[in-house]
């Protein structure tokens, strides 16, 4: 969010001196941290949560859990450094050094021995355990090689439409979608539809190997595989009615799937040729973007965590936070219809209510958050103070120090 919040204010012409700062390398890291920050990671959890609402537990996967949390967040230091310094791939996503994955898979040795670990409580291990080790053993791998430049996706989908590449995207939240609508559920919970996830997961297969073994794909073959995302409607509105799950006893996992189907939807009529010529590149995209991202993913991490944290399963914080992103997003799709010909407007105007509706997302869950983690000033002592007086003038001084410089380099020489 503060990296958005740094973008927005570039887009308005306001830039720190800083070449480390600078509106390319704001922009990389917040998209980046994004789809590989902490919401991401508060996501990855979730199996272990389930597991602990059936009191199945396991102090050595715990610990193991912990090996891979840290890695995962070296990982992203490294990742934020990086592209912070102008280590770019001139990516719209995944803009950072491809070897920086192994970092991420290496966590995954250790997430994996972690859930092997909480499984051998079990004594009869049910489906969905068995699956979700399947699908995290092959995770490490498809990482490494859907990233890779040669022989991956990602470089092939820079320039495009890029269907296949949506299918696989949503396909992946699919899965965290079953978990969680299984950690919600009021009753008895039993999966159905399963043609609905099954056809997609054909189709993106299929892409996959066309793209590695034949080549690159058409629009309408494109088309064809974006449409499958269709599927997912019906899937997810049936689980969601099958485990009795309203806005009324889950807030945060509704708002994640209506969020998510709500893009699905769009995401499917702005595929259209015609209509896709128009918006692709503006901000009606952007808008589309932040409903994936700022309210659905961010809504399904909240699903993940508010059983432990009960203020967020308030409504005034899921009516705060929609509200702020709704406005957020009336202005950025009336900057894409401005961009696109259809009305006229101040375009530095919906820039800058971009900008305050991001400013007020972050207070607002800043005010939700700290609360609840223990962070009240009545529950600091004065050693504690002191402590976080250091890491302030120590770590966020030297930070603010290397922001600053206009050369980097030449300045870390003389620093050392």
């Amino acid at each position: 969010m503060a990296f958005g919040f740094e973008y927005s204010l570039n887009l308005l012409g306001y830039f720190l001196p800083s070449s480390t700062l600078s509106a390319v390398n704001a922009r990389s890291a917040h998209i980046s941290l994004m789809l590989y920050g902490f919401v991401p990671l508060m996501l990855s959890f979730l199996p272990f949560v389930l597991m602990e609402k059936e009191n199945i537990h396991s102090e050595k996967g715990l610990e193991k859990l912990r090996v891979y949390f840290t890695l995962w967040c070296v990982f992203l230091v490294f990742m934020t450094i990086s592209l912070l310094m102008g280590v770019h791939r001139g990516l719209a996503f995944y803009d950072f050094a491809y070897e920086l994955n192994f970092i991420l898979a290496f966590s995954g040795l250790f997430y994996i021995l972690a859930l092997y670990d909480y499984i051998k409580v079990y004594k009869l291990i049910p489906l969905w355990i068995k699956v979700s080790l399947y699908l995290v053993i092959a995770s490490p791998i498809a990482l490494l090689v859907l990233m890779n430049p040669v022989i991956g996706q990602v470089e092939k989908t820079v320039v495009g439409p890029h269907g296949d590449n949506t299918l696989g995207m949503s396909y992946t939240l699919i899965p965290i979608f079953y978990l969680l609508i299984k950690l919600h559920a009021k009753e008895s919970f039993v999966a159905k539809y399963h043609a609905m996830w099954i056809i997609p997961l054909v189709g993106y297969i299929a892409s996959v190997a066309h793209r590695i073994f034949i080549g690159e794909l058409s629009y309408n073959q494109e088309w064809f595989f974006q449409y499958l995302t269709l599927c997912f409607v019906p899937l997810l509105l049936k689980w969601l009615k099958d485990a009795n799950v309203t806005f009324q006893n889950s807030p945060s996992l509704i708002i994640a799937v209506y969020a998510f189907l709500f893009v699905d939807i769009e995401g499917n009529i702005l595929f259209i040729p015609s209509i896709r010529w128009l918006f692709h590149r503006n901000d009606l995209v952007v808008a589309h973007a932040h409903i994936a991202m700022g309210v659905g993913i961010f809504f399904m991490s909240m699903a993940v965590v508010s059983p432990y944290l009960k203020k967020l399963n308030e409504r005034s914080f899921s009516l705060f936070y929609t509200l702020g992103f709704t406005l957020m997003l009336i202005a950025l799709s009336m900057a894409g219809l401005m961009e696109a010909g259809f009305i006229q407007t101040d375009i530095h105007l919906l820039w800058t209510i971009r900008m305050l509706c991001g400013l007020f997302i972050i207070l607002v869950t800043m005010g939700f958050f700290y609360p609840e983690l223990g962070w009240r000033l009545e529950k600091l002592n004065v050693l504690k103070l002191y402590h976080l007086a250091g890491f302030a003038s120590d770590a966020l001084g030297g930070y603010l120090f290397i922001c600053l410089c206009r050369d980097t380099l030449p300045a870390f020489r003389l620093w050392f």
